[in-house]
């Protein structure tokens, strides 16, 4: 968008008076605000304010037009450290709450219920102003254009920018006296915004893997040589790109010393990350991101998707390198879900949030206060000869280890985030000690630490079931369980299926709900929701061969595309056509937390193509993949995970066979084999001389050929259904694969 607009509201904000002419209303003679009855816990948060909220809905969009008001929108989600403090801090100050009740409409939106209504301020949000984030505070015309917006306000002016209170007042009065510029300027950020719904393709477009070496290169030069991950602080974990890059090894594009770099890369990040304070070393699991460079600072909030991805992450990495501490950490972060955000019917609640209240008797709740430590709490709660080494092993300091400059709002101060600091060897030999002695230590002050950390008040756990995080999140448990062989991580991953088919799909046409909390949302799922649900139920399929998991993935891969698919621009939209209540159908053209739901679905078609044998959903799949041609040549490091669907539909990818009773105990030996590699471009099928062989032979009769020889599990390795001789000899198999 252009700046020129953005200046110019700029300069009315600059030049404008204060309000003054039209008093506000008392607090006492405000109305309860419309959050009461509302389900989303972040909405519920907000219930209590005095500021008149509104749900985004109907009615309040309707009183904007007929009180010919603004819209202030605030978006966030429940466990948003930020969100929590602009509560406190402004719309919790009557006055303020006054002011804006009488001047704007005022909407909240649980981005995670609504998240095409995000996007679409985001993209405002970050077009304009370079930076994005929650809270995001937008202000709307009637007609739902945004004329301006931002993130965190804070209550009074500081340092060259407006406080909350200032701008609202700055902002009613162009509103009174300048409507037509706004009006206008909306109008032209609206037209803007259609930009983002436009493909890509040329016509002579064809697949290229030189968006590989670009995308390669990019994050070779972003690389932080010495603590990991990409740039500065903040820092965040980049799942998306550390796929991208473990794939980049395997790959046959870079040379030897490219490729290996590329393997350093992703390894060093998942190491630094688990030994930092981002990585929880009582119970498992990884903060949102870090504050600082090093990842010993994080900003605490758990999200369930974070889990999945990183999961997946370190499962593959271990696959690739051995390293047994990255299955660790894998197992672990899987074990922290299993106890912390798995509900009783199996569905996985969203996040646990960063604030907690730091002991029972207080009152107001503080950034991370469940997870730090005092340096003499630490020596109250540990045996007396395990201090010292703990202390040492996890970076404790008597003053804190946590430095002004990673915690400028002194909320840390005199603590310790606990962070893996020295290794075991280096403390064996510091106390003169066995490396198994030295274990033993630290697993009793583990124990201890983490027994009485349960004491403490618990953070906020959002209970919501998102559909779209559940799909990462069966994913994640589905190839734990293929590598690990614990069963329990597969029977949570096919629990939560079932939950996602019984209780958040209707009944009547087969659509997928986005949310459940106490009951199915009414908002239908979006096309995210579609794209990992069915990501997740291709590799549940591929560790239980349950045909039912592929066939209901077949299934939603076609409501998918009668719903979001745009043959014209070939691309998947965010929202069904036909939403009323948006000013712009969106597609997603980066990745973001999570992969572009265009990245997930094309490789989607591609995987089920490889399947079925059904060639047009690949030249689905490829289509999707160029429609975004522009961005894969100019920033395609944006865009990593679509580069993993042009790799597969570049290179033929292996399908593996197994014809075999599901039963059989031999089948095992050939599953390991499968599993101990890291084989990205593969698919694997069962031919069970049952209903899965059936399914899987409707568009491929030759399936339905494959047959045991000698009545003992026969492998099949084939590329375009073209296969190498069978075998049930596994070291044939082996070395076939």
């Amino acid at each position: 968008m252009k700046k020129s607009l953005l200046f110019t509201l700029s300069l009315f904000l600059a030049t404008g008076i204060l309000l003054a002419d039209t008093p506000a209303p008392s607090p006492s003679s405000m109305k309860q605000n419309h959050l009461a009855n509302e389900k989303s816990p972040y909405l519920k948060q907000h219930a209590d304010n005095p500021v008149d909220w509104h749900p985004w809905g109907e009615e309040a969009l309707a009183k904007a037009k007929e009180q010919d008001k603004p819209i202030f929108v605030s978006i966030g989600y429940s466990t948003c450290h930020w969100c929590h403090v602009m509560n406190r801090e402004s719309f919790s100050n009557p006055d303020t709450a006054a002011f804006l009740n009488q001047h704007f409409i005022a909407i909240k939106v649980d981005r995670e219920e609504r998240p095409d209504i995000d996007q679409i301020y985001m993209t405002f949000v970050q077009s304009t102003t370079g930076h994005g984030g929650w809270p995001l505070n937008v202000f709307l015309t009637p007609d739902l254009e945004p004329f301006f917006g931002g993130t965190y306000f804070p209550p009074e002016n500081q340092q060259g920018q407006l406080g909350f209170p200032s701008l609202i007042q700055k902002l009613a009065e162009l509103w009174k006296n300048d409507r037509m510029k706004i009006v206008d300027h909306g109008k032209t950020i609206r037209e803007r915004l259609q930009l983002f719904s436009v493909s890509e393709t040329s016509e002579t477009a064809e697949l290229s893997s030189l968006p590989w070496q670009t995308a390669y290169q990019n994050l070779s030069d972003a690389f932080d040589a010495e603590f990991g991950g990409f740039g500065g602080s903040p820092k965040f974990p980049q799942p998306s790109n550390l796929s991208f890059l473990l794939r980049f090894h395997v790959n046959q594009i870079g040379n030897e010393n490219q490729k290996n770099k590329a393997l350093r890369m992703v390894s060093q990040t998942l190491h630094k990350m688990q030994d930092g304070g981002i990585h929880d070393p009582l119970a498992g699991g990884f903060h949102r991101y870090a504050v600082d460079q090093e990842w010993r600072v994080p900003h605490f909030e758990k999200m369930l998707y974070d889990q999945a991805l990183l999961t997946v992450a370190y499962l593959e990495t271990f696959q690739a390198t051995k390293d047994q501490t990255l299955l660790t950490t894998a197992n672990r972060t899987l074990d922290y879900v299993l106890n912390h955000l798995t509900s009783p019917d199996g569905g996985f609640y969203s996040a646990e949030d960063a604030e907690s209240l730091p002991h029972k008797e207080a009152k107001t709740k503080e950034e991370g206060a469940y997870y730090i430590w005092t340096a003499e709490k630490i020596k109250e709660t540990l045996n007396d000869g395990d201090y010292d080494i703990f202390a040492q092993a996890y970076g404790v300091e008597e003053n804190g280890n946590v430095s002004f400059q990673n915690d400028p709002r002194g909320e840390l101060k005199n603590q310790n985030v606990l962070y893996q600091k020295s290794s075991t060897d280096q403390l064996a030999k510091k106390f003169e000690s066995t490396e198994s002695e030295i274990r033993s230590s630290l697993d009793r002050s583990l124990r201890s630490l983490h027994e009485a950390r349960q004491q403490r008040p618990h953070p906020h756990l959002d209970d919501k079931i998102i559909a779209e995080w559940n799909g990462l999140m069966i994913s994640a448990f589905a190839k734990a369980y293929q590598i690990t062989n614990k069963e329990h991580y597969l029977k949570s991953a096919i629990k939560a299926a079932i939950f996602l088919k019984t209780k958040m799909t209707d009944s009547k046409n087969g659509h997928l709900l986005r949310i459940y909390l106490d009951g199915p949302g009414e908002t239908e799922a979006f096309c995210a929701d579609y794209a990992n649900v069915i990501n997740g139920l291709l590799d549940l399929y591929e560790a239980s061969f349950e045909i039912k998991w592929l066939q209901w993935a077949v299934e939603l891969q076609e409501t998918q595309d009668k719903l979001f698919f745009e043959s014209e621009q070939n691309t998947y939209f965010n929202t069904a056509e036909g939403q009323a209540d948006i000013i712009v159908r969106m597609r997603s053209s980066h990745d973001g937390a999570t992969p572009s739901e265009n990245s997930i679905s094309a490789l989607n078609l591609a995987r089920l193509a490889a399947l079925t044998g059904r060639t047009e959903l690949a030249d689905q799949a490829k289509r999707v993949v160029l429609s975004f041609q522009d961005t894969l040549e100019s920033h395609p490091q944006s865009m990593s995970q679509l580069l993993l669907a042009t790799d597969f539909l570049l290179n033929k990818p292996k399908q593996i066979i197994i014809a075999s009773e599901k039963e059989d105990p031999a089948l095992s030996s050939f599953l390991q084999a499968i599993h101990q590699r890291f084989l990205p471009r593969k698919v694997m099928m069962l031919a069970d001389s049952a209903k899965g062989q059936k399914f899987l032979s409707q568009d491929n009769p030759f399936i339905a050929e494959i047959k045991p020889i000698d009545q003992k599990p026969t492998a099949f390795v084939c590329e375009d259904f073209v296969c190498k001789l069978p075998t049930n000899d596994l070291d044939t198999f082996q070395e076939q694969l």
